[in-house]
């Protein structure tokens, strides 16, 4: 009985014995020849027990681990049996820490040839760590945690909160700009974008566009360059979220973007510009060695067959065959090039060999090109659209633009004195 009520007495000595006041963390990566020759230990220097052991069982392999331990002096002692220490072609590191004293050994990498290693350290009481999701927009978040274990989970992405939709001009190329605002949740981040428009055209994007920025934008080039002047075309985007589900469409029809002279009043005024090129003042182009001719292209039944070069000096601009589409039967483009005052040449093709008379060919659509100089006045057409796999214009000149001159007068409407006429207020 007295045995019995002795072994009693001493189980809360042996249980309070077992209670730690402080903790490490080790990340270790060895290096390629660790299974046959290296492993490490910690031992404590006060009664010398071994708190950590450690022998790797494949090459580079890693090691991320936490041990409660009691504080004080402890001895790490690395080991490689062949001599040479723990290098190969990927370097090994040796990383000690906790949350208190932060990095205690940092070896990265761990250098020099040894076959063992000693380095004495002190630990200090330092309360264990508390695994748990630290983010608290988790629906699981723990606000004691100090070590983010991984766990967290996020409620399902509802779309974005708010979109908007606009378009740009890259030269002669509609742009339109979406963008979106979505609620600050990982599960609403975006990882593709699907676009396309009502005529069946779609294309994807892989990316990543975070929550947490608040505003994303992605922008898209709209049809295939400079479209007619009555294109009208729905165009949609959808955001794919990382959660795999999809947003509400952001729908934006886009107008073309057609530069030239958006003043009536001017005689270089082109009524289907949308954004001015400053060529009301005459031309934009260089007065001093060029001249500005404008180009429209009226398409037949068979758009994809046609391409075209215009050379001045060399090649200025050009269309591949394939990038008109069938979206593009009878519609008509507007083209303006700054050519050489030596001359200009227009080469046109036909891949298929009936040139540009849809009509011959089961289409009801002929083609058609005209050529015009900057002040309206026509310098060459195409007269017969049948005209096989290639056409010329010969070699065409251009001619100085004309500039009205100023008219002096009231330019203010609120007055009986107003002039329409009048270009300067005097």
């Amino acid at each position: 009985m007295k045995r019995i009520l002795f072994i009693l007495l001493l189980l809360p000595s042996l249980l309070l014995a077992q209670a730690t006041d402080s903790w490490v963390n080790f990340k270790v990566q060895y290096d390629f020849y660790s299974p046959s020759e290296s492993n490490f230990f910690m031992v404590g220097n006060a009664l010398g027990d071994t708190v950590m052991y450690h022998q790797p069982t494949t090459p580079y392999q890693y090691l991320d681990t936490t041990i409660n331990i009691n504080s004080g002096s402890y001895t790490i002692t690395l080991n490689d049996n062949f001599g040479d220490g723990w290098i190969s072609n990927q370097p090994a590191h040796f990383k000690l820490d906790n949350l208190c004293q932060g990095l205690i050994i940092d070896w990265d990498p761990v250098l020099g040839s040894f076959f063992q290693r000693d380095t004495t350290i002190t630990v200090l009481p330092c309360p264990p760590p508390v695994n748990g999701c630290m983010d608290p927009l988790a629906i699981n978040y723990d606000s004691t945690a100090t070590i983010d274990d991984g766990s967290c989970t996020y409620p399902p992405c509802n779309g974005f909160l708010q979109s908007n939709a606009y378009e740009l001009c890259w030269g002669t190329q509609t742009a339109i700009v979406f963008e979106w605002e979505s609620a600050n949740n990982p599960n609403c981040d975006v990882v593709a974008l699907h676009y396309g428009d009502e005529w069946g055209y779609s294309m994807t994007w892989g990316g990543y566009w975070a929550a947490s920025n608040g505003w994303n934008n992605f922008a898209a080039a709209a049809g295939p360059g400079q479209m007619p002047p009555n294109w009208s075309l729905e165009h949609y985007m959808v955001l794919e979220y990382v959660d795999g589900s999809l947003s509400d469409s952001i729908l934006y029809t886009p107008s073309p973007c057609i530069p030239g002279c958006t003043d009536s009043t001017q005689p270089t005024y082109n009524p289907w510009a949308t954004v001015d090129d400053g060529s009301c003042a005459g031309t934009s182009c260089d007065t001093a060695t060029e001249y500005q001719i404008t180009m429209q292209i009226t398409l037949d039944n068979w758009p994809g067959e046609t391409s075209w070069l215009m050379n001045s000096n060399g090649v200025i601009d050009e269309v591949i065959q394939g990038t008109y589409t069938f979206n593009d039967i009878g519609q008509t483009f507007t083209y303006d090039f700054c050519v050489n005052q030596s001359g200009f040449e227009l080469i046109l093709n036909d891949s298929y060999g009936d040139g540009m008379a849809g009509s011959t060919s089961g289409g009801t659509i002929d083609g058609y090109v005209v050529i015009f100089d900057c002040n309206g006045d026509t310098i060459w057409e195409l007269t017969d659209p049948a005209f096989g796999n290639v056409t010329y214009s010969g070699v065409q000149t251009g001619v100085p633009c004309y500039v009205a001159p100023p008219v002096a007068g009231c330019t203010d409407d609120d007055y009986v004195e107003y002039n329409p006429l009048a270009t300067i207020d005097d």
